[in-house]
Protein backbone atom coordinates (compact mmCIF):
# COMPACT_ATOMS: atom_id res chain seq x y z
CA UNK A 1 0.00 0.00 0.00
CA UNK A 2 2.69 2.58 0.91
CA UNK A 3 4.45 2.58 -2.44
CA UNK A 4 0.62 3.74 -3.98
CA UNK A 5 -0.95 5.85 -1.44
CA UNK A 6 -0.71 9.45 -3.02
CA UNK A 7 0.11 8.12 -6.14
CA UNK A 8 -2.72 9.49 -8.50
CA UNK A 9 -5.52 11.89 -7.35
CA UNK A 10 -8.92 9.83 -7.61
CA UNK A 11 -11.77 11.95 -8.51
CA UNK A 12 -15.33 10.55 -6.65
CA UNK A 13 -18.77 11.64 -7.92
CA UNK A 14 -21.75 11.20 -6.03
CA UNK A 15 -24.76 12.74 -7.98
CA UNK A 16 -27.42 12.94 -5.48
CA UNK A 17 -30.65 12.79 -5.79
CA UNK A 18 -31.97 11.20 -2.43
CA UNK A 19 -30.94 10.88 1.24
CA UNK A 20 -32.28 7.67 2.77
CA UNK A 21 -28.91 6.08 2.43
CA UNK A 22 -26.90 9.11 1.49
CA UNK A 23 -24.35 9.32 4.93
CA UNK A 24 -23.65 5.71 4.19
CA UNK A 25 -22.49 6.59 0.23
CA UNK A 26 -20.50 9.78 2.06
CA UNK A 27 -18.76 7.99 4.52
CA UNK A 28 -17.67 5.32 2.24
CA UNK A 29 -15.83 7.44 0.78
CA UNK A 30 -14.10 9.48 3.11
CA UNK A 31 -12.65 6.29 4.91
CA UNK A 32 -11.50 5.07 2.19
CA UNK A 33 -7.86 3.50 2.69
CA UNK A 34 -6.44 5.27 0.00
CA UNK A 35 -6.70 9.45 0.80
CA UNK A 36 -5.74 11.60 -2.32
CA UNK A 37 -9.03 11.75 -3.58
CA UNK A 38 -11.68 14.26 -4.34
CA UNK A 39 -15.36 13.81 -3.43
CA UNK A 40 -17.35 15.76 -5.72
CA UNK A 41 -20.95 15.75 -4.19
CA UNK A 42 -23.98 17.29 -6.76
CA UNK A 43 -26.96 18.26 -5.10
CA UNK A 44 -29.52 16.91 -7.89
CA UNK A 45 -32.62 17.46 -5.56
CA UNK A 46 -36.21 17.44 -7.85
CA UNK A 47 -37.29 20.10 -5.13
CA UNK A 48 -36.06 22.65 -2.61
CA UNK A 49 -37.10 20.68 0.72
CA UNK A 50 -35.05 17.94 -0.75
CA UNK A 51 -32.40 19.95 -1.81
CA UNK A 52 -31.68 21.46 1.64
CA UNK A 53 -31.94 18.14 3.45
CA UNK A 54 -29.49 17.00 1.52
CA UNK A 55 -27.47 20.60 2.38
CA UNK A 56 -28.24 19.08 6.26
CA UNK A 57 -26.78 16.18 6.04
CA UNK A 58 -23.70 17.35 4.67
CA UNK A 59 -23.08 20.32 7.24
CA UNK A 60 -22.27 17.23 9.21
CA UNK A 61 -18.96 16.50 7.37
CA UNK A 62 -15.79 19.01 7.28
CA UNK A 63 -13.59 16.89 5.09
CA UNK A 64 -11.57 19.94 3.06
CA UNK A 65 -11.33 16.88 0.01
CA UNK A 66 -15.36 17.36 -0.39
CA UNK A 67 -16.45 19.67 -3.24
CA UNK A 68 -20.13 20.93 -3.13
CA UNK A 69 -22.14 21.72 -6.21
CA UNK A 70 -26.06 22.14 -6.72
CA UNK A 71 -27.96 22.26 -9.71
CA UNK A 72 -30.61 25.05 -9.88
CA UNK A 73 -33.45 22.58 -11.57
CA UNK A 74 -32.95 18.98 -11.52
CA UNK A 75 -31.25 17.73 -14.91
CA UNK A 76 -31.81 14.24 -16.30
CA UNK A 77 -29.86 11.08 -15.12
CA UNK A 78 -26.96 10.87 -17.79
CA UNK A 79 -26.78 15.11 -17.96
CA UNK A 80 -26.26 15.37 -14.28
CA UNK A 81 -23.84 12.50 -14.40
CA UNK A 82 -21.39 14.40 -16.94
CA UNK A 83 -21.84 17.44 -14.71
CA UNK A 84 -20.33 15.45 -12.07
CA UNK A 85 -17.79 14.47 -14.26
CA UNK A 86 -16.98 17.67 -15.46
CA UNK A 87 -15.63 18.75 -12.15
CA UNK A 88 -13.07 16.03 -11.68
CA UNK A 89 -9.61 16.85 -11.42
CA UNK A 90 -8.04 13.35 -10.88
CA UNK A 91 -6.60 11.16 -13.18
CA UNK A 92 -9.17 8.69 -12.28
CA UNK A 93 -12.65 8.75 -11.73
CA UNK A 94 -15.78 6.86 -10.43
CA UNK A 95 -19.48 7.50 -9.93
CA UNK A 96 -20.96 6.14 -7.04
CA UNK A 97 -24.84 6.16 -6.51
CA UNK A 98 -26.16 8.31 -3.35
CA UNK A 99 -27.72 5.01 -1.95
CA UNK A 100 -24.58 2.68 -2.49
CA UNK A 101 -21.06 2.00 -0.72
CA UNK A 102 -17.64 1.02 -1.00
CA UNK A 103 -15.57 -1.27 1.00
CA UNK A 104 -13.05 1.06 2.67
CA UNK A 105 -10.04 -0.47 0.30
CA UNK A 106 -12.08 -0.08 -2.96
CA UNK A 107 -10.01 2.62 -4.34
CA UNK A 108 -6.70 1.40 -3.26
CA UNK A 109 -7.06 -2.21 -4.94
CA UNK A 110 -8.91 -0.19 -8.09
CA UNK A 111 -4.93 1.78 -8.63
CA UNK A 112 -3.18 -1.48 -7.79
CA UNK A 113 -5.31 -3.08 -10.51
CA UNK A 114 -4.38 0.34 -12.80
CA UNK A 115 -0.87 -0.13 -11.76
CA UNK A 116 -0.67 -4.07 -12.97
CA UNK A 117 -2.76 -3.09 -16.41
CA UNK A 118 -1.18 0.22 -17.51
CA UNK A 119 -2.67 -0.67 -21.12
CA UNK A 120 -5.95 -0.79 -19.30
CA UNK A 121 -8.76 2.17 -18.68
CA UNK A 122 -11.39 0.52 -17.00
CA UNK A 123 -11.29 -1.56 -13.67
CA UNK A 124 -13.96 -3.17 -11.46
CA UNK A 125 -14.30 -5.37 -8.46
CA UNK A 126 -17.01 -8.12 -7.25
CA UNK A 127 -20.15 -6.93 -6.09
CA UNK A 128 -22.71 -7.57 -2.96
CA UNK A 129 -26.32 -7.07 -4.40
CA UNK A 130 -28.31 -6.04 -0.91
CA UNK A 131 -32.39 -6.38 -1.80
CA UNK A 132 -33.98 -3.70 -0.17
CA UNK A 133 -31.16 -3.12 2.73
CA UNK A 134 -31.83 -6.68 3.80
CA UNK A 135 -28.64 -8.98 4.06
CA UNK A 136 -30.95 -12.05 4.31
CA UNK A 137 -31.93 -11.59 0.49
CA UNK A 138 -28.59 -10.61 -0.94
CA UNK A 139 -26.50 -12.04 -3.66
CA UNK A 140 -23.39 -12.02 -4.61
CA UNK A 141 -22.15 -11.08 -8.51
CA UNK A 142 -20.02 -14.10 -10.33
CA UNK A 143 -16.44 -14.31 -10.24
CA UNK A 144 -14.33 -12.98 -13.40
CA UNK A 145 -11.27 -13.39 -14.69
CA UNK A 146 -8.60 -11.12 -13.51
CA UNK A 147 -8.37 -9.77 -16.86
CA UNK A 148 -10.85 -9.71 -20.28
CA UNK A 149 -10.64 -8.28 -23.74
CA UNK A 150 -13.37 -6.07 -24.65
CA UNK A 151 -15.36 -9.06 -26.79
CA UNK A 152 -14.90 -11.23 -23.74
CA UNK A 153 -16.65 -8.74 -21.85
CA UNK A 154 -19.39 -8.05 -23.90
CA UNK A 155 -20.18 -11.44 -24.59
CA UNK A 156 -20.14 -12.64 -21.10
CA UNK A 157 -22.77 -9.62 -20.17
CA UNK A 158 -24.91 -10.65 -22.93
CA UNK A 159 -25.26 -13.99 -21.64
CA UNK A 160 -26.25 -12.75 -18.16
CA UNK A 161 -22.71 -14.29 -16.89
CA UNK A 162 -21.58 -10.76 -15.20
CA UNK A 163 -23.84 -8.83 -12.66
CA UNK A 164 -22.13 -5.22 -13.18
CA UNK A 165 -23.30 -1.72 -12.48
CA UNK A 166 -22.06 1.97 -12.46
CA UNK A 167 -20.51 2.69 -9.15
CA UNK A 168 -18.40 -1.12 -9.20
CA UNK A 169 -16.30 0.54 -11.84
CA UNK A 170 -13.30 2.89 -11.43
CA UNK A 171 -11.62 4.82 -15.12
CA UNK A 172 -8.63 6.68 -16.43
CA UNK A 173 -10.79 10.20 -16.45
CA UNK A 174 -8.60 11.31 -19.27
CA UNK A 175 -10.24 8.57 -22.03
CA UNK A 176 -13.10 8.93 -20.40
CA UNK A 177 -12.95 12.93 -21.36
CA UNK A 178 -12.07 11.16 -24.97
CA UNK A 179 -15.42 9.67 -24.84
CA UNK A 180 -17.47 12.90 -24.12
CA UNK A 181 -18.55 11.29 -20.42
CA UNK A 182 -21.34 9.09 -20.69
CA UNK A 183 -22.98 7.41 -23.34
CA UNK A 184 -26.42 8.52 -23.21
CA UNK A 185 -29.67 6.57 -23.47
CA UNK A 186 -32.96 7.04 -22.34
CA UNK A 187 -33.40 7.33 -18.54
CA UNK A 188 -29.86 6.15 -18.45
CA UNK A 189 -31.08 2.44 -18.74
CA UNK A 190 -27.79 0.52 -19.88
CA UNK A 191 -25.39 3.78 -20.18
CA UNK A 192 -23.31 2.84 -18.12
CA UNK A 193 -22.72 -0.35 -20.10
CA UNK A 194 -21.90 1.09 -22.98
CA UNK A 195 -19.58 3.36 -21.60
CA UNK A 196 -17.87 0.80 -20.20
CA UNK A 197 -17.72 -1.50 -23.50
CA UNK A 198 -16.88 1.76 -25.10
CA UNK A 199 -13.44 2.13 -22.53
CA UNK A 200 -13.22 -1.16 -23.17
CA UNK A 201 -12.32 -1.28 -27.07
CA UNK A 202 -8.66 -0.58 -26.41
CA UNK A 203 -6.97 -2.09 -23.40
CA UNK A 204 -10.05 -4.36 -22.22
CA UNK A 205 -11.27 -4.36 -18.42
CA UNK A 206 -9.36 -5.50 -14.82
CA UNK A 207 -11.16 -6.92 -12.17
CA UNK A 208 -10.35 -7.60 -8.86
CA UNK A 209 -11.91 -10.57 -7.23
CA UNK A 210 -12.95 -9.29 -3.93
CA UNK A 211 -16.59 -8.04 -2.97
CA UNK A 212 -15.29 -4.53 -2.78
CA UNK A 213 -18.93 -2.47 -3.48
CA UNK A 214 -22.41 -2.76 -2.35
CA UNK A 215 -25.37 -2.27 -4.53
CA UNK A 216 -28.62 -1.49 -2.72
CA UNK A 217 -31.51 -2.99 -4.98
CA UNK A 218 -34.55 -1.26 -3.60
CA UNK A 219 -37.89 -0.01 -4.69
CA UNK A 220 -36.20 3.83 -5.09
CA UNK A 221 -33.67 2.89 -7.59
CA UNK A 222 -33.87 4.91 -10.99
CA UNK A 223 -33.05 1.74 -12.03
CA UNK A 224 -36.31 0.44 -11.38
CA UNK A 225 -38.34 3.50 -13.02
CA UNK A 226 -41.54 2.18 -14.07
CA UNK A 227 -41.00 4.21 -17.15
CA UNK A 228 -41.44 1.47 -19.96
CA UNK A 229 -41.00 3.34 -23.12
CA UNK A 230 -37.98 4.52 -22.71
CA UNK A 231 -36.63 1.26 -21.96
CA UNK A 232 -38.26 0.13 -24.61
CA UNK A 233 -36.36 2.26 -26.64
CA UNK A 234 -33.17 1.71 -24.60
CA UNK A 235 -33.12 -1.87 -25.91
CA UNK A 236 -32.49 -1.16 -29.59
CA UNK A 237 -29.94 1.58 -28.81
CA UNK A 238 -27.98 -0.49 -26.56
CA UNK A 239 -27.78 -3.15 -29.57
CA UNK A 240 -27.01 -0.53 -31.89
CA UNK A 241 -24.31 0.84 -30.10
CA UNK A 242 -22.77 -2.48 -29.28
CA UNK A 243 -22.68 -3.30 -33.15
CA UNK A 244 -20.89 -0.03 -33.52
CA UNK A 245 -18.15 -0.87 -31.04
CA UNK A 246 -17.63 -4.30 -32.16
CA UNK A 247 -17.81 -3.62 -35.91
CA UNK A 248 -14.68 -1.39 -35.12
CA UNK A 249 -12.48 -3.97 -33.64
CA UNK A 250 -9.88 -5.30 -36.15
CA UNK A 251 -9.76 -9.09 -35.30
CA UNK A 252 -6.64 -10.42 -35.78
CA UNK A 253 -6.96 -14.15 -34.69
CA UNK A 254 -9.89 -17.08 -35.87
CA UNK A 255 -10.40 -17.09 -31.59
CA UNK A 256 -11.52 -13.21 -32.11
CA UNK A 257 -13.59 -14.16 -35.15
CA UNK A 258 -15.43 -17.02 -32.99
CA UNK A 259 -16.40 -14.34 -30.38
CA UNK A 260 -17.05 -11.73 -32.65
CA UNK A 261 -19.53 -14.15 -34.46
CA UNK A 262 -21.27 -15.74 -30.81
CA UNK A 263 -21.69 -11.72 -29.79
CA UNK A 264 -23.36 -11.20 -33.25
CA UNK A 265 -25.63 -14.60 -32.40
CA UNK A 266 -26.25 -13.27 -29.13
CA UNK A 267 -27.24 -9.72 -29.84
CA UNK A 268 -30.22 -11.74 -31.63
CA UNK A 269 -31.34 -13.63 -28.39
CA UNK A 270 -30.88 -10.80 -26.00
CA UNK A 271 -32.73 -8.22 -27.80
CA UNK A 272 -35.92 -10.46 -27.74
CA UNK A 273 -35.10 -11.35 -23.82
CA UNK A 274 -35.00 -8.01 -22.78
CA UNK A 275 -37.95 -6.83 -24.75
CA UNK A 276 -40.21 -9.36 -23.72
CA UNK A 277 -39.23 -9.05 -20.36
CA UNK A 278 -39.85 -5.56 -19.82
CA UNK A 279 -43.47 -6.60 -21.68
CA UNK A 280 -44.20 -9.05 -18.84
CA UNK A 281 -42.97 -6.38 -16.33
CA UNK A 282 -45.37 -4.21 -17.97
CA UNK A 283 -48.26 -6.61 -18.09
CA UNK A 284 -47.37 -7.51 -14.27
CA UNK A 285 -48.11 -3.92 -13.79
CA UNK A 286 -51.63 -3.61 -14.84
CA UNK A 287 -53.79 -4.34 -12.40
CA UNK A 288 -56.27 -5.31 -14.89
CA UNK A 289 -54.55 -7.89 -15.83
CA UNK A 290 -54.74 -11.62 -13.92
CA UNK A 291 -51.36 -13.00 -13.44
CA UNK A 292 -51.80 -15.80 -14.49
CA UNK A 293 -52.92 -14.28 -17.83
CA UNK A 294 -49.67 -12.62 -18.60
CA UNK A 295 -47.58 -15.82 -19.25
CA UNK A 296 -50.64 -16.16 -22.35
CA UNK A 297 -49.98 -13.07 -23.52
CA UNK A 298 -46.82 -13.36 -23.55
CA UNK A 299 -46.99 -16.69 -25.60
CA UNK A 300 -49.38 -15.15 -28.24
CA UNK A 301 -46.74 -11.94 -28.97
CA UNK A 302 -43.85 -14.41 -29.20
CA UNK A 303 -45.32 -16.77 -32.03
CA UNK A 304 -46.86 -13.41 -33.61
CA UNK A 305 -43.08 -11.51 -33.41
CA UNK A 306 -41.79 -14.91 -35.20
CA UNK A 307 -44.75 -15.08 -37.39
CA UNK A 308 -43.68 -11.98 -39.02
CA UNK A 309 -40.16 -11.82 -39.46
Amino acid sequence: MDNIQNKYQVSIGIPVVKTKFLKNAIESCIFQSYTNIEIIILNNAYSLELQDEIEEILKGYSDERIRYYRNDVQLPMIQNWNRVFSFAKGEFFSLLCDDDKWDFTFIEKMIVLSDKYPNTNLFHSRVLILENDNINNSQISPLCNEYEDCLDFIYHRLKGFRLQYLSDFMVRTSKLYDLGGFTYLPDGWGSDDITWFKLAKNGGVAYCQEVLFTYNNNDINTSNSKEFKNKFESIDLYMDYIKEIIYDITLQTTVEKIKMNLIQRELVFNNERAYFKLLSDKLKTNKFIPNFVVPILILILKLFKSTTK
